[in-house]
């Protein structure tokens, strides 16, 4: 972002955290140089910790977000909140398709009156009474002089039909991620291990790496023998 365009964000943070009283703030900041001891940053990401500084607000992201091959993992991705404890836990999960991002789960504690579960009722017409139909449209004359008055009057008489001979039927629908399949699913929890199968490559290779430093460094001096 430009100078102006920091500025402007600084400013909007600064007053919703002096204007609002339950304030959740989500956002890629993108500020890669960001480190939480003041002295270490450069000129914008001094600016942003000086800000933050400044407010009651609290961050929870405590590791790197944003992992790049021959990059330095960065933390990009912050959580602000004006309590610490409107954020209960937070978990990362492997990144959503090519992003280099992890996804961010954080869990937060707000008081809600919305039901997990939906009811709504629907005419089941499999058990309707078919025969009690029959019985009541047979025994109705059509009076009508024209096409469309005896239309409508045939219409009135299937809604009472339907109102009299088919039961209702209770559908109960979860609010909990109805569009996640079981397929869905699979595919995420395959990701996940992938995820975790590569930062344990990144660990054992930046072990590996620190062991053959520690033993080139103890290699005996051959001009001594």
């Amino acid at each position: 972002m430009s100078p102006k365009e920091d500025e402007l964000l600084l400013s909007a943070l600064h007053d919703a955290s002096r204007n609002l009283d339950n304030l959740v703030i989500f956002s890629d900041f993108n500020y890669p140089s960001l480190n939480w001891t003041p002295s270490a940053n450069d000129n914008a990401a001094s600016l942003f910790m000086n800000m933050f500084l400044s407010t009651n607000l609290v961050q929870h992201i405590n590791q790197p977000t944003r992992f790049r091959m021959n990059n330095k993992p960065s933390t990009l991705d912050l959580i602000f909140t004006s309590g610490a404890y409107f954020i209960s836990s937070v978990n990362f999960e492997p990144p959503i398709g090519l992003s280099d991002h992890l996804v961010i789960l954080a869990t937060s504690q707000m008081l809600s009156n919305l039901n997990k579960e939906k009811i709504t009722r629907h005419k089941n017409f499999n058990i309707a009474n078919y025969t009690a139909i029959d019985r009541y449209i047979g025994n109705r004359t059509v009076t009508h002089k024209n096409i469309h008055e005896s239309w409508n009057s045939l219409l009135e008489e299937i809604n009472i039909c339907i109102l009299q001979y088919v039961p209702e039927r209770t559908i109960k629908t979860s609010k909990s991620k109805p569009w996640i399949s079981r397929t869905l699913i699979k595919k995420i929890n395959e990701k996940r291990k992938s995820w975790h199968r590569y930062k344990a490559s990144i660990i054992i290779e930046h072990f590996a790496t620190s062991l053959l430093r520690i033993l080139e460094t103890r290699k005996p001096n051959t001009n001594m023998i």
